[in-house]
């Protein structure tokens, strides 16, 4: 009995035809092998200029993109980040032996705001990262953690031109007690602020955000100390 298989490719002949699919099959193998090539999730402060912005300040040649977060780990702050635009990052992080780092805006012009992605913000480190800049403000681009572990500080302090949950959930985390892990600038925006795990946070600012304040979670885990640096500063929400 004969079988008929109409759609049966053609053979494919030596000669020219077998180096061309040779070449194709290398072509793909080559576009396999760069496509496989992942994004890097995090990106490192070169220490080598003061300009935020720009790509040459980071290792690689570029700024973090808002996937991707900044990774501080030099000893020493030679150049402290200094923000000419706006821009967005997936967050930042201060490792372990990393210098103390201080943030600003460019002055004379435009107010800069540095938007924080779903990375949030954290330190590893045992000295004070400072965000306190007139020409700087900050802004949540998600739900996210600011963490401070260890004996360092994250502090957000008062002279900042604004601080704004931009409708997200802020959760302040991490096991640092240091009276020095702040926001004083006063928290707008229409999300909540929660505190979980066992280090010290203060917020002292005249805070209008819209959320609810949570002290630790469902399941009665150790919240730590959250304390209010001064008077009204819990706006009329649920706590």
């Amino acid at each position: 009995m004969s079988m008929i298989f109409p759609h049966w490719p053609r053979p494919i002949h030596r000669g020219n035809d077998s180096g061309a699919l040779c070449r194709v099959f290398a072509g793909l193998a080559l576009g396999i092998v760069i496509g496989a090539q992942p994004a890097r999730s995090q990106v490192v402060w070169g220490n080598t200029a003061i300009a935020f912005n720009t790509g040459t300040s980071w290792v690689g040649g570029s700024v973090p993109s808002s996937a991707q977060y900044g990774q501080f780990s030099a000893a020493t702050a030679s150049f402290n980040p200094r923000l000419s635009a706006s821009i967005s990052v997936g967050g930042l992080q201060f490792d372990s032996g990393t210098a103390a780092w201080t943030f600003s805006g460019t002055s004379g012009g435009a107010k800069e705001v540095l938007t924080i992605g779903s990375s949030g913000v954290l330190s590893n480190g045992s000295n004070t990262q400072t965000f306190n800049n007139a020409n700087l403000g900050i802004v949540l681009g998600a739900a996210a953690s600011f963490t401070s572990n260890s004996t360092g500080a994250l502090s957000f302090g008062g002279t900042l031109d604004s601080f704004s949950n931009a409708g997200f959930l802020l959760t302040l985390a991490g096991t640092s007690t240091s009276a020095s892990n702040l926001i004083g600038e006063p928290i707008s925006g229409a999300g909540g602020l929660r505190k979980i795990d066992a280090g010290t946070w203060t917020i002292s600012g005249a805070n209008t955000y819209g959320g609810t304040t949570e002290i630790g979670t469902s399941g009665g885990a150790a919240a730590g100390t959250l304390t209010l640096g001064a008077n009204n500063v819990l706006p009329g929400t649920a706590v």
